[in-house]
């Protein structure tokens, strides 16, 4: 069930970090480390996964975007 959350998570902040640069900018490297790490959680059995550790991670890559406005292409 832990797993399942997360990966919504991942969601919330990857559409976060996605509505923040425009389309015609570089794709930042925290939107492409959220799918690295959905990636990880869809390959894991949720035994080995640490939920904590990727709370902190998806808090991480979203701090830069906080204060941006949402764009839009």
């Amino acid at each position: 069930m832990e797993k399942e959350l997360l990966i919504e998570e991942v969601s919330v902040v990857s559409a976060f970090i996605g509505y923040r640069f425009r389309k015609d900018e570089p794709v930042p490297e925290e939107f492409l480390k959220t799918a690295e790490v959905r990636r990880f959680l869809y390959a894991t059995s949720p035994e080995l996964v640490d939920a904590e550790k990727i709370r902190k991670e998806l808090a991480a890559l979203k701090q830069p975007f906080l204060n941006k406005p949402i764009v839009f292409p």
